[in-house]
């Protein structure tokens, strides 16, 4: 039996370890003065000093330890210990001096850090708890990556019947004007027959466009997404994809007259602008189609699901060329500073001048009718629905004035005509 005592403290304490039950050997006498030295030790008083926090209190012996149960079918180990103190106010906390942490042995599994927050006066348990973001697997073995959590599926917007029909009445409405200005501007230019590159630009923007609100007409939503919806989504994803190519190769056209790179018709030939403003959105169309075809069209409307990878497949492409258009325009600057070229078409310059000017309001009337189209029909939001009709009408508007003004000839017919207006008020007024 050995006793220590602490001298360098106000309160002695007295540890005692019994080394009776590791051997055989011994006498009578000594077993005796052990049971002595305990019964002292289990009187002496509680230490209240920080010391407690060190684990130097008095032990108790094996004798007092709740009973051990042994389950074969547990991978269990006896080990000797004569004592293992529990502390209700620490449960974190280990008699080291006499019972080791068992957590220092123990191995746990990699990225696991072992534990005993969970032990009590009557059980000793060892936890494995994963860190670092993993978790345990079932069956206790390692510590692996947590598995992809199913997102909880985003609750399907509805209107009330009676505002659903207003609201498809509103936007078929506008997207009627806009089909309307844009059919009196295509034919307008088929009777004068002009086909120049600028004018067949502009003419591809205005077919797009028109085709686009054809396609918006239709409600052959439904669940499951019926293979019509998704046509629907496709061919809107691509006609709206076509105008804003178009757009860009007019601020292609545009800049090339103006800052005096070509002397006439454009950087580009009539077929050359087909090709690329018809081709490049089919491609951008097929390219998503591989990766995304499922989400084209949803339960309740048939054009851009934006919960979807589709929104980037959609948003990014239009945006770059939104922003080329509007840095070509910019770059372009004032016309009058550049110096011009020998034999240059002062015609196409002119009309370039002009084009350059009313990009800059038909461009972003454009991309905001498709940005507020897309977020009205996935929200079903009325405002929405209203700030889309007040653009689409706003937008056949403007691209019928600009694009009837921009051309000499037709800009003459269009000023002959105001006049003559202008005139009969005049005489009626007088």
């Amino acid at each position: 039996t050995t006793t220590t005592t602490a001298a360098d403290t106000t309160t002695e304490t007295k540890t005692t370890t019994t080394t009776a039950v590791e051997t055989t050997a011994g006498s009578e006498g000594t077993v005796a003065t052990a049971e002595q030295t305990t019964e002292s030790a289990a009187e002496t008083v509680k230490p209240i000093t920080w010391i407690d926090f060190w684990e130097l209190e008095t032990s108790s012996p094996c004798g007092d330890q709740p009973q051990e149960e042994w389950d074969e079918s547990k991978n269990q180990t006896i080990r000797n210990c004569n004592t293992w103190r529990y502390y209700p106010d620490f449960p974190y906390l280990w008699n080291h001096t006499n019972c080791p942490d068992p957590c220092i042995t123990y191995k746990c599994p990699k990225f696991a850090k072992c534990n005993t927050l969970l032990s009590t006066t009557e059980d000793m348990v060892i936890q494995c708890t994963c860190q670092l973001g993993t978790v345990m697997k079932s069956d206790n073995s390692s510590c692996i990556v947590p598995p992809p959590t199913t997102p909880t599926p985003r609750p399907i917007p509805t209107l009330p019947a009676a505002t659903k029909t207003v609201t498809g009445a509103v936007s078929r409405t506008a997207s009627t004007l806009i089909i309307i200005f844009l059919s009196i501007t295509i034919v307008s230019f088929l009777v004068f027959r002009i086909f120049d590159p600028h004018r067949v630009i502009q003419m591809c923007e205005e077919i797009s466009l028109l085709c686009a609100h054809l396609c918006l007409f239709p409600s052959a939503y439904g669940s499951p997404v019926p293979v019509e919806c998704r046509v629907l989504a496709i061919l809107i994803h691509y006609f709206f994809t076509v105008c804003f190519t178009f757009m860009l190769l007019e601020s292609i056209h545009m800049y090339s007259m103006v800052a005096s790179v070509v002397k006439q018709k454009g950087m580009l030939s009539t077929k050359q602008n087909l090709v690329v403003g018809w081709g490049i959105p089919a491609f951008v169309i097929l390219f998503n189609m591989c990766f995304e075809y499922e989400n084209y069209g949803a339960e309740y409307h048939c054009w851009l699901s934006m919960d979807t990878g589709l929104l980037y497949g959609q948003y990014v492409p239009i945006v770059v060329m939104v922003v080329t258009s509007f840095t070509l325009i910019e770059a372009a600057g004032a016309s009058e500073e550049y110096p011009t070229l020998k034999d240059c078409d002062e015609v196409d310059k002119k009309t370039a001048q002009i084009s350059q000017r009313t990009l800059l309001i038909l461009l972003p009337l454009v991309f905001g009718s498709f940005v507020t189209g897309t977020i009205a029909e996935y929200e079903q939001q009325v405002p929405l629905y209203g700030t889309f009709t007040i653009l689409n009408g706003v937008v056949g508007g403007a691209m019928f004035f600009f694009h009837i003004t921009s051309h000499p000839k037709t800009r003459a017919l269009f000023t002959r005509i105001t006049s003559k207006i202008f005139k009969k008020k005049g005489k009626e007024e007088t």
